[in-house]
């Protein structure tokens, strides 16, 4: 069973040129009958009685006012559901512009190497410290300090950038903290 094929809603513009063309087409088949020939080249008068003249004046008359109608139809128009149209759309851009910059930061935020690897962190003399790997080993560690959690993990992503140097002089200021985790006794 074959599921009905949609068709797309139609343009304001095409219902109107549609209706439009039907009710011109209506006029130019009663126009002869009016006018008294069929055309420019046929100079035979169309043989009506008085009521099929009258039917077709009826008919021509309501085309004409038919088409006044859809003529004086301001709703029709109008631009103002264009321009609607148009101010929705812009604002589905700007809330989807919104959404990708938020998403883009995401992106970012989980290829940061703290996010990634985890590390942990700790309180020591007035600022943060957090470290990934074993202290013990020189270098075998990446350490991170800031005043606060957040710039100990940003600081701790510029490590991969760090030279040797700097890194041994966060090490050291990390050990003193992992001997502290060791000596602490359990409450």
């Amino acid at each position: 069973m074959s599921t009905p094929r949609q068709e797309p809603l139609p343009s304001r513009e095409s219902s109107s040129r549609y209706q439009i063309e039907a009710v011109l087409a209506i006029a130019r088949e009663m126009s002869p009958y009016l006018v008294g020939h069929r055309d420019l080249f046929d100079a035979t008068e169309p043989k009506l009685d008085g009521g099929a003249q009258c039917a077709a004046a009826s008919t021509f008359i309501k085309a004409c006012s038919l088409l006044e109608n859809i003529l004086d139809d301001e709703a029709r128009w109008s631009l103002k559901p264009v321009a609607s149209l148009y101010d929705a759309a812009i604002a589905v851009q700007e809330q989807q512009k919104l959404f990708l910059i938020e998403q883009t930061a995401a992106a970012k935020e989980v290829r940061r190497p703290a996010f990634q690897l985890r590390p942990e962190l700790a309180l020591v003399d007035g600022g943060y410290i957090c470290w990934w790997g074993n202290l013990d080993i020189q270098g075998g560690s990446i350490i991170g300090r800031g005043e606060t959690p957040e710039a100990a993990f940003l600081d701790f992503d510029v490590a991969y950038t760090r030279t040797p140097e700097e890194q041994i002089t966060a090490i050291e200021s990390a050990k003193s903290l992992a001997a502290a985790k060791r000596t602490k006794k359990p409450k």
